[in-house]
C-alpha cells in the first residue's frame, strides 16, 4: 500500500514484485481481475484523491490462463496541505506567535523556516514558534505537511512581518531653585514619521497620574516650590501610523533647592559716637559689605559695624549677603541693603537714645 499527495502520477507496477516468468495486469475489479476483464490499458495513472484498490492478476505465463493468482493493494490520495497566511505589522521589541500568521487545517504540521529552500528540504526547523523578530521586514516560510503521508505531501508558503521601531524619548532630571518657573524638554525622536501625541504625568503618591491638559511636547512648571522637590514626572510618547500606535516613555525627577533669604535689617539714623548694631536675617552663611568703617565680624549677620571718622554727618550703606544655601547652584546670592544715617551729635551730649 502506498499514500501519496494530490496530482501524483503512480506507476502501478512499482507496487508489485513479478517474478520474471509471470505475467501482470490490473483491475478495478476483483471479479475483473479473476475473469480476465478489463485490464488497464497502461499502468502509469493519477489517483484522484481519496483510498482506491487496485487489483494485480498474475498469469504464470507457460500455462496460459489456467494458473494465475490475484492480489491487490490501496493507493492512498491525500489533498495537497495548503494553509492561509496573513503579513503583519508589529512594533519594536514586540513578541509574536507565528502560528497565529497561519489557518492550519486539522491533520497538517507545520514547520517554520527562514528560507524557501529550508522548507522545502525540511531543514533547520524553528525550534520555537514565538520570537521578537527585528526591525525591518522579515520573510517566513512555513511548510505545511499532510501527517499521514510522512513527508510525501507537503507545500511551502511564505509570509512578512514589519516591525516598525518605536519613538524614542529622553527627559533630563532638573534642578531648580525655590520659586523660580522651568520647563521640561524631552528630546523626542520619530521612529516611522507617524503622528505623535504626547501626555504628562507626576507621581506624588508612588503612582503615576495623567496631568489634566498636559499633552503638548513640554510641560512648564511656575514657580516651584519645595514641596514639589523629589517629585517624578513622565512623558509617555505615542507615534500613530496606519492604525498602528508605538509607544515610548521616559521619566525624570525635579530637585527644588532653597532659595537664599536676606534681610539686613531696618534703616538706622544714630548718633556719631554710638556703635552700630547689625542683625541680617538669613538662611545661610554670608558676608557683610560696604562702608569705610569695620565690623566686628563680616561674615556674622549679627555683628557690631564702627563707622570711620568720614561717615560722621553721612548716610553710610551696608549690604548683607546671603550664599546660595548649598554652595552648588543653581540658587544665586542675594543681597539686602540697609541705610545707617550718622549724625554729628555726641551721644554723650544730651539724652538721647537715636529716635
Amino acid at each position: 500500500n502506498v499514500t501519496v499527495c494530490e496530482d501524483t502520477e503512480i506507476d502501478l507496477l512499482d507496487r508489485v514484485e513479478n517474478p520474471s516468468s509471470f505475467t501482470l495486469s490490473f483491475h478495478a475489479t476483483q471479479q475483473e481481475a479473476i475473469d480476465n476483464e478489463s485490464p488497464f490499458s497502461s499502468t502509469t495513472l493519477t489517483p484522484g484523491v481519496g483510498t482506491t484498490t487496485y487489483h494485480v492478476r498474475s498469469t504464470e505465463a507457460s500455462s496460459g490462463e489456467d494458473c494465475f493468482s490475484v492480489a491487490s493493494f490501496t493507493v492512498t490520495v491525500v489533498s495537497e496541505p495548503t494553509v492561509s497566511t496573513s503579513n503583519l505589522t508589529v512594533c519594536e521589541d514586540t513578541e509574536i506567535d507565528l502560528l497565529d500568521r497561519v489557518e492550519n487545517p486539522s491533520g497538517f504540521t507545520l514547520s517554520f523556516h527562514a528560507t524557501e529552500q529550508e522548507a522545502i528540504d525540511n531543514e533547520s526547523p524553528f525550534s520555537s514558534t514565538t520570537l521578537t523578530p527585528i526591525v525591518g521586514t522579515t520573510t517566513y516560510h512555513v511548510r505545511s505537511t499532510e501527517a499521514a503521508s510522512g513527508e510525501a505531501c507537503f507545500s511551502v508558503t511564505s509570509f512578512e512581518v514589519t516591525v516598525r521601531p518605536n519613538p524614542s524619548v529622553t527627559l533630563e532630571d532638573i534642578t531648580n531653585c525655590e520659586g523660580e518657573s522651568l520647563t521640561f524638554s524631552p528630546d523626542f525622536q520619530s521612529g516611522a514619521n507617524g503622528v505623535q501625541s504626547f501626555q504628562w504625568q507626576n507621581n506624588t503618591s508612588g503612582i503615576f497620574q495623567d496631568l489634566a491638559g498636559e499633552t503638548s511636547s513640554n510641560l512648564f512648571i511656575p514657580n516651584a516650590n519645595l514641596a514639589s522637590s523629589g517629585r517624578q514626572y513622565r512623558i509617555l510618547v505615542a507615534e500613530e501610523l496606519n492604525g498602528l500606535s508605538c509607544f515610548a516613555e521616559d521619566q525624570a525627577t525635579l530637585t527644588v533647592n532653597e532659595a537664599a533669604i536676606s534681610d539686613a535689617g531696618e534703616d538706622q539714623t544714630i548718633c556719631s559716637t554710638k556703635d552700630i548694631e547689625l542683625n541680617a536675617t538669613t538662611n545661610g552663611t554670608g558676608s557683610w559689605s560696604g562702608g569705610d568703617g569695620s565690623f566686628d565680624d563680616a561674615n556674622s549677620p549679627n555683628t557690631i559695624y564702627r563707622p570711620a571718622q568720614d561717615e560722621i554727618g553721612q548716610t553710610v550703606t551696608l549690604t548683607w549677603t546671603t550664599d546660595d544655601p548649598d554652595a552648588n547652584g543653581p540658587c544665586a546670592a542675594v543681597s539686602d541693603q540697609l541705610s545707617i544715617t550718622i549724625l554729628k551729635v555726641d551721644c554723650g551730649s544730651f539724652p538721647w537714645d537715636g529716635e
